[in-house]
C-alpha cells in the first residue's frame, strides 16, 4: 500500500524492484505526496516515478568492487584474497559455491585449470562434500564450464547442470542439490588470469542481473588478482 504512513501534506519516497516483460530486472524510485488538507487521510496522491536501474546497478558494483579490493589488499595470500573475494560475490548474489580456476603448465606441458581457492556456504555438509570432491579436477581449454570459458574468454552459463553435456560434474552436484552454475572469466590485457565459477541451488538465481554484476568488477578484479599473485611470487623467490 503506497498510501501507509502518508498523512495530508507530507511526501515519502519509495524504491521497488520489479521483472520487466523481457525478463529483465528494473529498479523503480518513486516520490509519493499528499496535498496537505482538513481530511485525517489522503484524498489524493500525487506520486513521481523514474527508472533508477542504472544508478542502483552503478551503486551495486562500486560497493562490491570495494569489498573485493580491500580483501585482496589486507592479506599477503592471493588464495586467502581470492577465497574473499569468492565469498563476497557469492553473498551478494546469494550463490551457494565459488570457485577459482587458474592457468598454468602441468609436468607434461599441458595449459590446464586448477582450482586455487574455493569458498562454500557454511553449514551445509553437502556443499562442503562437493568442494572437496573437486580439488583434484583439472580442466583443458574447452574443457567442462572453466575450459569453455577460459576457451573463449567470454562467460558460459548453465541453467540445467543434470542435462548439460558441457558441466563434466553432474552427480556430484546432483548431489549437493546444486542445480544452475555459471563460469566468468578475469581478463587483463587481453589475458584470462582466472575463471571464476559460481553454483547455486536454484536454475533462475544465475540471472542476467547477478551475472551482469560479477561481469562488471571482472575486470578490474582480474588486475587485482594480477597484481596480487605476482607480489606473492615475488616474496617466494626473495625468500628462496
Amino acid at each position: 500500500d503506497v498510501s501507509a504512513g502518508i498523512s495530508p501534506g507530507t511526501q515519502r519516497r519509495l524504491n521497488m524492484e520489479t521483472t520487466l516483460t523481457d525478463g529483465s530486472a528494473c529498479v523503480v524510485e518513486a516520490d509519493i505526496a499528499a496535498p496537505a488538507s482538513d481530511a485525517a487521510e489522503p484524498e489524493v496522491l500525487v506520486v513521481w516515478i523514474k527508472d533508477a536501474t542504472d544508478h542502483a546497478r552503478v551503486e551495486r558494483e562500486a560497493a562490491l568492487l570495494g569489498t573485493l579490493a580491500l580483501a585482496l589488499g589486507r592479506t599477503d595470500s592471493a588464495e586467502l584474497g581470492i577465497t574473499v573475494a569468492l565469498e563476497q560475490i557469492c553473498l551478494t548474489n546469494g550463490w551457494a559455491v565459488g570457485e577459482a580456476w587458474f592457468p598454468r603448465n602441468d609436468p607434461d606441458g599441458r595449459n590446464i585449470l586448477y582450482r586455487k581457492a574455493s569458498w562454500t556456504r557454511p553449514g551445509d555438509a553437502r556443499l562442503a562434500m562437493f568442494a572437496r570432491q573437486a580439488g583434484n579436477f583439472e580442466f583443458e581449454k574447452g574443457q567442462g564450464l572453466p575450459g569453455r570459458a577460459w576457451s573463449g574468454a567470454t562467460t558460459v552459463r548453465s541453467k540445467d547442470l543434470k542435462g548439460s553435456v558441457v558441466f563434466t560434474r553432474g552427480p556430484l552436484a546432483a548431489a549437493a542439490g546444486l542445480r544452475a552454475a555459471v563460469s566468468v572469466p578475469m581478463v587483463a590485457a587481453g589475458e584470462v588470469v582466472a575463471v571464476f565459477t559460481f553454483f547455486t541451488h536454484g536454475s533462475d538465481d544465475v540471472s542476467s542481473r547477478a551475472v551482469q554484476l560479477v561481469q562488471s568488477v571482472a575486470t578490474p578484479l582480474a588486475l587485482l588478482i594480477r597484481q596480487k599473485s605476482a607480489e606473492e611470487a615475488r616474496r617466494v623467490a626473495e625468500a628462496r
